[in-house]
Formats: C-alpha cells, sequence, structure tokens
C-alpha cells in the first residue's frame, strides 16, 4: 500500500526553462505516482502551489527553481494559511497571536457513535481506527455469532490515522461468544498516551459486526484485503467507549493541524448543549488584530460526484459573532449571517485586546458545529 505523501515543489518546475512552472498532469513524475496526482482535487492544488509559487518569485525576485531549499518553508506555510494541508507540516506562523492562545469552549463532545444501520461478516480481518487519551476502561459492543465460537481481538498504536505499521499489541484477548446477538464488553483498563490507536477481530465468518454510516473526525474503519490493511472513511463500526473520552476539546482548534491526522485536530461542541456555543482564546499580552481566519468542517471525505446540488454542510455556522474583550467587557466586532463557507477570513478595523471569543448562534441543521482552526493576526 502506498503510504499518504506530499508533492515535492521540485515536480512543478521545469529543468531547462528557468521561468516555466507547470500545474497539473503534466508535473514531472514516474507512471506510478501518476495514478495519484493526475486526479482533478490533487491538480487543483497544484494550481494552487504553483500560483503561490508565483507570488514568492515576485516577492523576492526568484526565479522558481530558487525557492527550494531556502523559501521552501515560506511557500508551505502560506499553502497552510490559505486552507491546504501537508502532511507532518504545522502552522509556525509567528503572525498569528491565537497559535499560543489559550482556548476554552462551552461543551466540547465525547467520543460517540451514531446508532448501527447495518452489519457485515467477520469474513475478512476488520476493525477501527480511534483516538484514545487517559484512561479507558474498556470497550463495549455489540456482536452477531451464526454459533458459538471464539473471537481474537487485537489493539495496537498507530503513528496516524493511516498507519499500520505496528505489529505488536497492546492488548489482546480470546473472545468466547454465544449464538445470536450478544453485548462484548473487552476490558482494557490502561492509561493511553494521547494518539491514534486501532483496534481488529481476526477473521471468522461466523460473527457479524454492526456499521455506521458516515464520517468521525479522527477515526476510521479498516479491513485486511490479502495481505493490506486498508481504511474506509464513509462508515465506522459500531461501539462504545467506558468511561467517554473527550478527542475533540478547543486546545484542537489551535494545535497547528487542521485536518486528523496523529490526532482529530478539531473542536465539536457537544450536540447535547443547545446554541449558542462559543470558544474563546486568550492571548499573553494586549495584540492588535485586523483579520480573524477561521476553518469550519469541510466533509473533504465526501466525493464530488455524490454532492448534491447547492448543499451546504449542516455543521457549519450559519450565524456567528466575534467579540474582542475591552474594558472587562466583550465588543462585538464582527457578526455574520447566512454563511455557507467551510473556509472564512474576515478583515476589520484593527482592535488592541487579549482575549477574542467567537459566539456560535445558529448551524445548518447539525445539533453541533466543528471548527479545526482558527488564526488571527
Amino acid at each position: 500500500t502506498v503510504y499518504v505523501y506530499s508533492i515535492p515543489f521540485r515536480c512543478l518546475y521545469s529543468r531547462n526553462i528557468k521561468n516555466l512552472l507547470v500545474a497539473g498532469r503534466n508535473i514531472s513524475v514516474t507512471h506510478v505516482a501518476l495514478g495519484t496526482t493526475r486526479l482533478m482535487g490533487t491538480c487543483a492544488l497544484l494550481g494552487q502551489a504553483a500560483g503561490t509559487s508565483v507570488y514568492l518569485c515576485k516577492k523576492h525576485n526568484l526565479y522558481p527553481k530558487q525557492i527550494y531549499p531556502v523559501y521552501i518553508k515560506e511557500l508551505q506555510q502560506q499553502l497552510l494559511k490559505d486552507g491546504c494541508f501537508i502532511p507532518g507540516i504545522e502552522n509556525t506562523d509567528a503572525k498569528d497571536v491565537l497559535r499560543t492562545a489559550k482556548v476554552k469552549s462551552s461543551s466540547q463532545s465525547p467520543l460517540k457513535i451514531p446508532k448501527p444501520e447495518s452489519e457485515v461478516s467477520l469474513d475478512v480481518p476488520r476493525g477501527q481506527k480511534l483516538p484514545l487519551t487517559g484512561k479507558t476502561g474498556k470497550i463495549v459492543l455489540p456482536l452477531k455469532a451464526k454459533n458459538a465460537t471464539y473471537l481474537n481481538f487485537h489493539l495496537r498504536k498507530s503513528f496516524d490515522l493511516w498507519d499500520f505499521e505496528e505489529k505488536e499489541d497492546l492488548i489482546s484477548q480470546k473472545i468466547k461468544l454465544s449464538k445470536g446477538e450478544s453485548i462484548v464488553e473487552i476490558e482494557l483498563e490502561k492509561d493511553f498516551e494521547k494518539g491514534i490507536y486501532w483496534f481488529f477481530f481476526e477473521k471468522n465468518d461466523k460473527v457479524f459486526l454492526k456499521l455506521t454510516k458516515g464520517s468521525i473526525p479522527g477515526l476510521c474503519s479498516v479491513y485486511k484485503s490479502g495481505n493490506k490493511w486498508l481504511f474506509s472513511l464513509s462508515y465506522q463500526f459500531y461501539f462504545q467507549l467506558v468511561p467517554d473520552v473527550y478527542p475533540f476539546g478547543p486546545e484542537n482548534i489551535n494545535s497547528g493541524v487542521s485536518r486528523p491526522e496523529k490526532w482529530t485536530n478539531v473542536w465539536i461542541a457537544d450536540p447535547r448543549e443547545k446554541f449558542p456555543q462559543w470558544v474563546e482564546f486568550e492571548m499573553e499580552d494586549k495584540r492588535d488584530i485586523n483579520m480573524l481566519q477561521i476553518t469550519f468542517a469541510a466533509r473533504l471525505d465526501q466525493e464530488y460526484h455524490k454532492i448534491p446540488p447547492f448543499f451546504v454542510i449542516p455543521e457549519i455556522p450559519s450565524h456567528y459573532k466575534i467579540y474582542c474583550e475591552k474594558n472587562n467587557e466583550w465588543k462585538e466586532i464582527l457578526e455574520v449571517k447566512d454563511n455557507t463557507e467551510c473556509f472564512c477570513r474576515h478583515k476589520f478595523s484593527s482592535v488592541k485586546t487579549k482575549k477574542i471569543k467567537m459566539e456560535i448562534l445558529y448551524s445548518h441543521g447539525e445539533k453541533h458545529v466543528c471548527i479545526y482552526e482558527m488564526r488571527a493576526n
């Protein structure tokens, strides 16, 4: 299996024509790499990278090949600021005053899988990637067995959502199942270091797991095809963690990563709480701010041809307000109504403040909202 990879900038400029940049299917790659770099979404981002590099060439009076290696970090940071995701690269923008701020919120959602809608046979090894942190007592999940049988369970550490290299079990158990439906409790009783883990069951075609449709940040179902482990974002295996785990806290908003990777990297408000919901940032000292940038949920896992016309992501805030603290009181500096965008950049008259607050009044139908990143300068 080809691991998730980024595309080197050196693929985008000509070797012998010093002022020529390319973007799309014609970049410099092998036949094997072309299988993934030629896709429309990827080509669009290659165009963004090429366009941003032109800006840097003009700014520093360079030819494209001179960007690497001296200005490559500046290019990466500009792309991150403009909404791109580069695996392994974090936000280090010194102008972003929220990057080191303390964050708190009105609520945060525990990790909960929606009720199952279908089931699938363990005709191959199957399991689940999930975020864990702190003390976790047990995994509880419903199973169905055609006959009385045994089931082998394994839990392992993972470097990120796409990693299957770890071969050593943190926990392994042999579970006895009776015929029919049953609720299985798998004892963990372990204090987990914050990160992505995965569990799986060995093949047993007498056993069925429950499935839930939809994606959840930081989670994906996994299955083994031949000798390869593969993952799917379109459905999850139904399970519960006891006690609850809270991997969607407000500290994720300025984690430096705006997509799920080695962690969920998203704040999700508790859907059991009513609107308005809020997040608040406190900086070490007062700073001048005239721009605020917000990245909401983008549903990037959805295939474009399955998205209906005029679709609006239901967990995007439709109505929100921005406040700054002045003389120990909150002063409204911005109100947004009828928002349908997942990437919003707001400019306003400069304010000097130590605290910024975002209040979310409504979504587009969901009971919760998601924020991956907020920046300000």
